[in-house]
């Protein structure tokens, strides 16, 4: 609840930004495909990564342009894909044995918020830099936690359970491009790499008693196109 707390006021300041360096402001609607490098984690008495995906997706999104030289770009952008993981951990006891998966069929929304710099390096060709914050959102009613437990009872015994919704919160290094097609269109293509895992499950519970599973993007491309609107 913080960080969606913490994420709403990012973007209403980004909002109301100041006004300054009318000159070169320029607000853009944006629109274009995705494709991200998503791992899965559950949390099993240590994190344990489960899979990889790489689903592509379309995204929309605006932009501003603040200053002369070097540009200020605050944007929001919206993505939705699908992902279809699942995996688990074997604990081998000395009395029993107990596996432990979880499974997640269903969609993810993300929210980001880059805030990046842009300056030119040739007449149309520009190069942009900075960081992008999303949040990923999965929905708890696709996801199932299934435990068997084999050798205290007289046969393997099964539960299933809900995942509990999660919210993980992703931090990305951006790198890209934009060459200006003309006064009103540009293309652009965008590197994001995020260095650390930052969904915050504990590593003191296990994937039954929390029931929690973390998304997080490792990397991901954008390829796309902008409009401006004026």
């Amino acid at each position: 609840m913080k960080k969606l707390i913490t994420f709403t006021f990012l973007i209403i300041g980004l909002t109301g930004f100041s006004q300054e360096s009318t000159q070169s402001k320029k607000w853009v609607v944006k629109a274009g495909l995705m494709m991200s490098s998503v791992v899965s984690e559950a949390v099993w008495q240590k994190r344990d990564v489960i899979q990889n995906e790489a689903p592509i997706s379309p995204y929309v999104g605006i932009r501003g342009a603040f200053g002369k030289k070097f540009i200020f770009q605050p944007e929001l952008l919206v993505s939705y894909y699908k992902l279809n993981i699942g995996g688990g951990v074997f604990n081998n006891n000395s009395s029993y044995n107990e596996n432990s998966t979880v499974n997640y069929n269903g969609g993810v929304l993300k929210l980001s918020v880059p805030l990046l710099v842009k300056f030119k390096i040739a007449n149309k060709v520009s190069l942009h830099t900075g960081v992008t914050t999303s949040l990923l959102m999965i929905n708890k009613d696709k996801g199932i936690v299934t435990r068997t437990i084999d050798g205290i009872y007289s046969a393997p015994v099964t539960t299933t359970t809900a995942i509990n919704p999660n919210i993980s919160w992703n931090p990305a290094v951006t790198l890209g491009m934009e060459y200006e097609l003309n006064s009103k269109f540009y293309l652009e293509a965008r590197f994001n790499y995020s260095p650390a895992f930052t969904n915050g499950l504990s590593e003191d519970s296990n994937i039954y008693d929390s029931k929690d599973l973390g998304i997080r993007e490792k990397n991901s491309i954008n390829v796309g196109v902008g409009y401006y609107i004026f």
